[in-house]
């Protein structure tokens, strides 16, 4: 097992970092002429971009933001998204990151939670401050338009300028927190302390290699972050974030060709709508190297397809599937190749990353798959974890666990077994189905649902003794799919075909509450 210690050393890093900002200010003063990213008709150097990061510091620390002021940043994925980031960063401020497509009821309820100084969002959202009592005790700011009940932080940018330092904070000190996507329940506020913060930074950084002259396309909007401490490119996608499920992919593919991007990262439903396109068209990407599947679990079958159509765009191209989460990223990586060709039971995600340390809790009353497979909840901990919820007594109790020897523990709630040092996903836990007595997880038998032709998703859900096995493909195959159910005792399913509802965030994952609210109503 390696220890973070190691791990920085091995990279090359010295000294303690004293700020979120340690490795980026590092490695962009040695770069200024360095092309730092590509949005939109913006193509900036890192001097470029910091000399405007060093605006927004002036700025900032006119309007009254000082270290340790808790400030929700809640703008649409832009550039000065970013830019307002990084430069609360340096700040030493907290930065408390909301998703902008998070559906109104929740964010009305984060932005209660977050128990923040300030915020910085735009007009259409703090027009409604008279509504929302949380606000009325913030600073409160847009970042480029006149509102009535905000200061518009444009009016009052300063000069751009690169006379700015780092403000040291403690390694404990909160530095990022962030939002679960609340599809379990309530968004709980993650708490990254400064030495978690690049503790994740780091791990990231040295389980996916990069090159000196990378260039990265991310499909998922925090790793631009990290691209900027690691001081390569940064492509940001032709995507509207707020219709994702919408994008172009020709348009994406377009980019991806033009600037030569050597890796990008993607959920499975951005993967599958590119790989769709590259079908139906002969595109070579000869500079793409890597690709990295997450966010959600995606089928070997589509996987299969992905690894398929990619390997026609770039001979050699290497693509991992990530498993992580908001209070662990990563976990695990496992090569698309040995995802794919499994024969054991349930989703292998690889080897855990060596600096965690990883149990499984036994479920009791689980079905026994076969013979000698203990499966449970995985339980991690490690440099990397989150220690807490900011404010959240009931979470932190059922996903925090101190054992016998002071070491701290994080709850997944995913439920799996460890074989030769790998993990094998197998669901989530309270998505468990109960059958004669014993809890039985889904992910494996919708994945062997989802093998068989005619069929594009699969999802197993159970309303007190109902159980729905709802079927996104040919009607025809239906009785196939009664005698697949019976030999998994499942008879008693009730067999419906369908449209498969997903997450609102990454449009990927199963939206199962929305398929127990239907057979609720029914």
């Amino acid at each position: 097992m390696k220890k973070i210690e190691d791990i920085r050393q091995e990279l090359g890093y010295i000294g303690v970092p004293i700020n979120g900002c340690h490795y980026l200010d590092s490695h962009f003063r040695n770069n200024l002429e360095k092309r730092c990213l590509i949005y939109q008709d913006k193509d900036l150097t890192y001097g470029e971009f910091m000399s405007q990061v060093g605006a927004w510091i002036s700025t900032l620390s006119d309007a009254g933001i000082k270290r340790g002021d808790r400030i929700i940043v809640l703008i649409p994925l832009r550039l000065e998204l970013y830019q307002i980031m990084v430069a609360l960063f340096y700040m030493g401020a907290v930065v408390v990151s909301i998703d902008s497509t998070m559906p109104k009821e929740k964010l009305k309820q984060v932005i209660e939670d977050a128990n923040a100084q300030g915020i910085i969002s735009v007009k259409e959202l703090l027009k409604w401050t008279p509504l929302v009592p949380a606000l009325w005790k913030m600073k409160r700011f847009t970042y480029n338009q006149d509102c009535i009940f905000a200061k518009s932080l444009t009016n009052i940018r300063a000069k751009d300028n690169l006379n700015f330092s780092q403000v040291p904070i403690e390694q404990d000190a909160q530095t990022l927190i962030s939002f679960t996507t609340g599809s379990t329940g309530k968004p709980k506020a993650a708490n990254r302390s400064l030495d978690i913060f690049l503790a994740q930074k780091i791990v990231s950084e040295y389980f996916w290699l990069h090159r000196e002259n990378e260039v990265d396309m991310p499909f998922f909007p925090t790793l631009v972050l990290q691209n900027l401490g690691l001081g390569i490119t940064t492509i940001f996608p032709d995507i509207d974030y707020r219709k994702l499920s919408e994008f172009d992919a020709a348009k994406v593919i377009d980019q991806m060709s033009k600037y030569g991007v050597t890796r990008f990262s993607a959920n499975p439903m951005i993967i599958k709508r590119l790989a769709n396109y590259l079908a139906k068209n002969n595109i070579k990407i000869s500079s793409l190297r890597s690709i990295i599947i997450g966010g959600a679990e995606i089928s070997t079958k589509h996987a299969s397809f992905v690894k398929e159509q990619f390997e026609k765009v770039s001979e050699g191209v290497e693509i991992h599937i990530i498993y992580g989460s908001t209070e662990v990223e990563p976990i695990s990586f496992v090569p698309i190749d040995e995802y794919i060709s499994n024969k054991k039971t349930g989703l292998k995600l690889g080897h855990v990353i060596e600096v965690l340390d990883v149990k499984v809790d036994k479920v009791t009353s689980g079905f026994d798959f076969q013979e000698g497979l203990s499966w449970g909840e995985i339980c991690l901990s490690g440099p990397h974890v989150i220690k807490e919820y900011i404010d959240n007594h009931p979470a932190n109790k059922t996903t925090k666990r101190w054992d016998e020897h002071g070491k701290l523990w994080h709850l997944t709630g995913d439920v799996g077994y460890i074989s030769d040092g790998q993990i094998y996903l197998l669901g989530r836990l309270k998505d468990c189905l109960s059958v004669d007595g014993k809890l039985v997880p889904t992910f494996h038998y919708e994945n062997e649902l989802t093998r068989i032709d005619g069929i594009e998703r699969a999802a197993l859900v159970q309303v007190g003794n109902k159980i729905k096995c709802l079927i996104e493909g040919e009607v025809k195959i239906k009785d196939h799919i009664s005698e697949i159910l019976k030999d998994w005792n499942l008879a008693n399913a009730i067999i419906e075909f369908g449209r498969v509802p997903v997450d609102s965030r990454h449009f990927s994952r199963v939206d199962r509450n929305a398929i127990r609210e239907g057979i609720q109503h029914k």
